[in-house]
């Protein structure tokens, strides 16, 4: 009789989730809060007033692709003078 591999979507689902790089990439606020070193205040009173990158509302959730923070960084550089 053949073994059958043992696969589970979840563990498939928990990699994608880890790697920064994948296509799928999210931040809830707080993570981003953290990457930014910023409160979670200020990023809701930035979607109050259309600051910062653009987010998702799903379920009552705010999720934020990672590519769109990443392009929202790119966009604040700054070169010194």
């Amino acid at each position: 009789m053949l073994a059958v591999q043992d696969w589970n979507w979840r563990d498939e689902c928990a990699t994608e989730a880890q790697d920064p790089r994948s296509r799928h990439a999210r931040l809830t606020q707080a993570e981003l809060a953290e990457r930014w070193r910023l409160s979670c205040r200020t990023l809701e009173k930035w979607r109050q007033t259309r600051r910062g990158p653009s987010h998702l509302k799903l379920g009552g959730r705010v999720i934020y692709r990672l590519e769109d923070v990443e392009a929202y960084e790119a966009a604040q550089l700054r070169g010194a003078r």
